[in-house]
């Protein structure tokens, strides 16, 4: 099979979903989203009846890895609010931990992170008070 030299600045990579890939709902301070809500009400519509299967917040390590195997220069990974800031005040200290751990082993492995805000996992306390649509 032949080579494809893309051009310098080309950004080849994956994107990793918190709802999708974090794999465990709740723990170590995170709070519910909306994704969890739904699951809790709709289990049955999800395949297994599990939202994922995949437990990236555990072995994020592993798993980037696998991207600088597969050449990888760049991931998009995001950080769940949920996760960083529970309650909408409080920041967690653990959430913290575990977002610069991920970054640092994506830095470790020659990746350019590239983070997301927001990707439809609101909170459910803020979902619960109109989501975006209140101040």
């Amino acid at each position: 099979m032949g080579q494809y030299n893309f051009k310098k600045n080309f950004l080849l990579g994956s994107a990793f979903s918190g709802s999708q890939t974090e794999g465990v709902s709740l723990e170590n301070g995170k709070s519910a989203s909306n994704w969890d809500h739904l699951f809790k009400l709709e289990k049955y519509s999800f395949f297994n009846q599990q939202p994922c299967l995949n437990n990236f917040y555990h072995r994020y390590q592993e798993d980037i890895k696998i991207a600088r195997e597969l050449n990888f220069n760049s991931l998009r990974t995001w950080i769940q609010w949920t996760r960083l800031i529970p309650d909408g005040k409080t920041v967690n200290q653990k959430g913290v931990e575990f977002y610069n751990n991920v970054i640092n082993e994506i830095l470790k492995n020659n990746i350019k992170p590239i983070i997301n805000l927001f990707h439809f996992d609101m909170p459910y306390w803020a979902q619960q008070k109109g989501g975006w649509l209140s101040r």
